[in-house]
């Protein structure tokens, strides 16, 4: 279904690739981007949102990336109508990260934490961070599945996401993480998490 990512491009503002987008998990159909530079080991806060009662398609989804002093605001325009049926039965979030880089990184780590969702009439329901370490050599890759939520009604999804390396600085999504909204469950997750599980903590509002 519906996937936003944070990458590593080529890590340039106005560069020939990008940093930010939303995309379709199933053939990985790019349409919404944005740019700018990443600096290493800093955090940045994000928020997703899904809003149905938005009459245009395309303002049921928002994804809010803060730069540093800044707020990019990314919606996919793509969205269609039966991609919008689906998304009013998505009950499961997968978040993915991804560390890698050149031959020459010497280490690098993609980190998602603070992770806080807040269905529609529900309560807050906060999520364990999520954290990939690897190498240019030895990339590792990180999927965690939160099955059995309530976000047919509506959601906001807060979290914060961070990209380190030494040596080389990666580029081409050797550096990324992917936050999906899925109906059931994704393709061959590595990790799952029952909603009812230890690996949720429930508060109220």
């Amino acid at each position: 279904m519906q996937t936003v990512e944070g990458r590593i491009g080529d890590n340039t503002v106005g560069g020939a690739t990008f940093e930010l987008d939303w995309h379709r998990y199933s053939n990985s159909a790019v349409n919404t981007t944005g740019q700018f530079d990443y600096a290493s080991g800093t955090s940045y806060n994000f928020t997703v949102t899904y809003d149905p009662p938005q009459p245009i398609l395309s303002d049921k989804l928002t994804y809010a990336f803060n730069t540093g002093g800044s707020t990019d605001t990314l919606k996919p325009s793509y969205l269609d109508s039966t991609e919008a049926a689906n998304l009013t039965l998505a009950n499961s979030l997968w978040f993915r990260v991804h560390a890698g880089g050149t031959s020459t990184t010497t280490a690098s780590s993609a980190s998602l934490s603070n992770l806080s969702l807040t269905p529609t009439g529900s309560p807050v329901i906060s999520f364990i961070a999520s954290t990939a370490t690897g190498s240019g050599t030895t990339p590792a890759m990180t999927d965690t599945v939160f099955q059995g939520l309530s976000l047919g009604s509506g959601f906001v999804l807060t979290g914060t996401a961070s990209f380190a390396w030494s040596g080389s600085q990666p580029n081409n999504s050797n550096l990324d993480f992917n936050v999906e909204i899925a109906r059931n469950t994704v393709p061959e997750p590595s990790t799952y998490a029952a909603a009812a599980g230890l690996a949720l903590v429930v508060g109220g509002t």
